[in-house]
């Protein structure tokens, strides 16, 4: 069996990739095939509590239900933050000087390190700052 690189995925992939009006939909259509081939794929409970809030409010409770639905399919695995790591993170997101790097931000380059997560799927601009201090790469942007 071949070595898959593992990637977490972040929200703006997501919404991106279930708002066809969202400039980085046939981005996100075009690499979900690719990611799904050759990554070990992970999301935090984090994101996806962000992504279902997001996507309710885009595409209705019905669509919701059908996207979480094949979340398992995708091979998908979360990643739950412990009390501890998000007693950490709250520490370093109040020392944050860049006001575009959001508590989920922090807390998926966090999870990337602590799980040597190699990668991280993104269309935020700000996580390739990130990814050079926390060690990972940035993929989609």
């Amino acid at each position: 069996m071949a070595y898959n690189a593992s990637v977490i995925v972040d929200t703006s992939f997501f919404v991106a990739f279930i708002c066809s009006q969202d400039s980085n939909h046939s981005k996100s259509m075009d690499f979900l095939e690719h990611l799904l081939k050759n990554y070990d794929v992970y999301i935090s409970n984090y994101i996806y509590l962000e992504f279902a809030t997001i996507a309710s409010q885009r595409i209705g409770k019905e669509g919701l239900r059908n996207i979480l639905s094949q979340f398992p399919l995708f091979g998908i695995t979360e990643i739950f933050i412990s009390e501890d790591l998000h007693d950490k993170i709250k520490k370093e997101f109040v020392k944050l000087v860049d006001k575009n790097i959001s508590f989920v931000d922090l807390s998926t380059s966090y999870i990337a390190k602590k799980h040597n997560i190699e990668n991280v799927l993104t269309f935020d601009k700000h996580f390739k700052k990130v990814g050079k201090q926390y060690g990972f790469k940035v993929l989609g942007c």
